[in-house]
């Protein structure tokens, strides 16, 4: 790992962290720099706007099926799509359209909804990270139900819905800094009623999941908590080349060693 330059950073703010924000300095504290220090973000995608207005369309929709207490609902879930589609000027065709769009739908459109189950949709949260620091943790969960289990109790599930191509499998979650975090989230907004809980990935394109069951652990928060302080006050920032390098938007201004990230490109 390579270190900048004192000259070339200077210390970020962090009053607060979320999952994204967790993933992109344990992944390259340099890039996590660009991104908060100097504002160098990743651009727009139509990827981006079609994730989003899907996003609108299920809670909208879920919360329909809970006021009028139904299971489905194509023809108001249809009704919403085009609403949307058309607020967030979705193309008609390629990468992030409608077309791609109606893919996702029509294969969540297939399955019954248990809308007793649902306990909350699209949660903020803002829960307090560290005593004295003053650093929160911050996100939304796209959807918590709450399943009873006659032999343990209630637990709740967090779901996560996943519009993009790049998957983590069951054996990757448990490490996994978003399930951490919204463990620990859900925990505090709870207030310690529920310490089981249920996390899952939920790939729409082709309704396949990685999950995985969690207990609150304080280890698990104290853990972020030092992480977020880690990231504070770090004054270095080191790169860590890799593949991600050549789609970096501060490729440029960083100017990692190009035979480094050829060569960690080379690594399995």
């Amino acid at each position: 790992m390579y270190a900048p330059r004192m000259m070339d950073v200077h210390p970020v703010p962090l009053t607060t962290v979320s999952a994204s924000k967790l993933k992109l300095y344990c992944r390259c504290p340099r890039r996590y720099y660009y991104a908060y220090g100097e504002n160098i973000r990743e651009p727009a995608t139509p990827e981006t706007t079609l994730g989003t207005c899907i996003h609108e369309v299920l809670d909208r929709y879920l919360r329909h099926l809970i006021a009028t207490r139904q299971e489905r609902d194509l023809t108001r879930l249809y009704a919403l799509a085009q609403e949307l589609f058309a607020q967030h000027q979705l193309p008609a065709d390629g990468p992030g359209s409608r077309a791609d769009a109606d893919l996702l739908l029509n294969r969540y459109a297939a399955r019954s909804i248990n809308y007793r189950e649902i306990y909350a949709l699209e949660m903020p949260f803002r829960v307090p990270l560290t005593v004295d620091e003053g650093i929160h943790l911050t996100g939304r969960i796209d959807r918590i139900d709450r399943i009873t289990s006659r032999d343990a109790g209630d637990l709740l599930h967090i779901i996560d819905y996943k519009t993009g191509r790049n998957k983590l499998s069951d054996d990757d979650l448990p490490a996994d800094l978003q399930q951490q975090a919204y463990v620990v989230a859900a925990h505090h907004l709870t207030r310690g009623r529920y310490p089981r809980f249920r996390f899952t990935l939920l790939y729409l394109r082709d309704l396949t999941r990685a999950s995985c069951d969690a207990v609150y652990q304080p280890a698990t928060r104290d853990a972020l908590a030092r992480l977020a302080l880690t990231m504070r006050d770090d004054t270095a920032f080191v790169r860590r080349p890799s593949p991600l390098c050549r789609t970096c938007p501060a490729f440029c201004r960083c100017q990692p060693p190009r035979e480094l990230v050829d060569r960690a490109g080379d690594q399995p």
